[in-house]
């Protein structure tokens, strides 16, 4: 769970021991997202209208429409459609990645009169049309949509939790909010639900309900730079103390320091033991020792890291206070799992 509470990681140590408290935030997640609704065709792909539309009804979450976007660019995003007969659709979040991916619009308002209504939806320059019939009588079924694991564990992931933090940065004092969103994105056929902090950063989160934990993105907020987004299992909650796993060899680059590589070991340091943090006692912790391994240049840098999970709550600790260039500390302050 570092990925999306950590503020430092390793990387610094080799770019010039620059400070950049805005995380880097991948740039291109701060301004807007582009591409189109359109295939490679230049035709409109399938939209599907779901839920009942009913006179004088106000819209609910069963109201929403499915629509096929392709992504040039991730960012900031607005998909949204005509005002008619009363009510609209619309979306608004981060991407992450480029490629095609459906996005689910929310229904607003509610319909004045039974009829069929004419929509346009827009993006980025396209638009596609489609139509809503407000016919009480009409009944769609809607589409099926992959299931998220909502049980709360070692990591919960239920739309709305959210952990409050004191971060020390150095010397530096600073608060962070984490919220769990209803927006899930699919990546290659693996469904993770999306996480936001209060500093806009966006980050991909899923569990197998079979006590492992994963991350999906680049390691470290992505301020390892020019390295491709993985999935990086972060806890296996099953494992016995003493065991790990390790990910792959990583190659990136760095604009100053040229080609390197990484690589992350994970242990389960311990396991079921209580710790007080912030004056609040947690029992039933898991502790996870992260090792970073860095060949940059021909020369090898190590450092270690830590988090900790309590079960029903998630990441209570994050413990970076080892790193002798910039030590980072966060310690949970309040939270709440729905």
């Amino acid at each position: 769970m570092k990925y999306l509470f950590c503020l430092v990681i390793f990387v610094t140590a080799f770019t010039a021991c620059k400070k950049e408290t805005s995380f880097e935030r991948n740039a291109t997640l701060l301004g807007s997202a582009s591409g189109t609704l359109l295939d490679a065709a230049g035709n409109c792909q399938d939209i599907v209208v779901a839920g009942n539309y009913v006179m004088d009804s106000v819209l609910t979450d069963s109201n929403y429409v499915l629509v096929k976007v392709n992504f040039t660019a991730p960012g900031f995003y607005v998909i949204y459609t005509d005002s008619t007969n009363g009510f609209w659709f619309r979306d608004s979040s981060f991407v992450l990645q480029a490629g095609i991916q459906t996005m689910k619009l929310k229904g607003f308002g509610k319909p004045i009169l039974p009829i069929i209504a004419d929509y346009n939806v827009y993006f980025d320059g396209s638009s596609c049309s489609f139509q809503v019939d407000a016919d009480p009588n009409n009944v769609i079924v809607p589409p099926v949509v992959p299931p998220v694991s909502t049980q709360t564990d070692y990591f919960p992931i239920s739309t709305g939790s959210n952990w409050t933090f004191d971060t020390q940065d150095g010397t530096k004092l600073d608060t962070l909010r984490v919220t769990t969103l209803a927006d899930t994105r699919t990546v290659a056929g693996n469904t993770y639900r999306l996480f936001v902090t209060n500093l806009k950063d966006t980050f991909l989160y899923r569990k197998d309900n079979n006590g492992k934990y994963y991350y999906y993105g680049k390691y470290g907020f992505g301020r390892i730079a020019n390295t491709e987004s993985l999935e990086f299992m972060i806890l296996d909650d099953k494992l016995n103390v003493g065991s790990f796993w390790e990910t792959r060899v990583i190659t990136g680059s760095d604009p100053t320091q040229g080609n390197f590589t990484y690589k992350v070991k994970y242990t389960i340091d311990a396991k079921n033991v209580s710790y007080t943090i912030n004056n609040i006692k947690f029992d039933s912790v898991i502790r996870v020792k992260e090792d970073i391994s860095f060949t940059i240049s021909g020369f090898p840098l190590t450092t270690t890291l830590y988090n900790y999970y309590a079960k029903k709550i998630g990441l209570v600790f994050f413990d970076f206070s080892a790193f002798i260039l910039s030590p980072y500390t966060q310690r949970i302050k309040r939270w709440q799992i729905n």
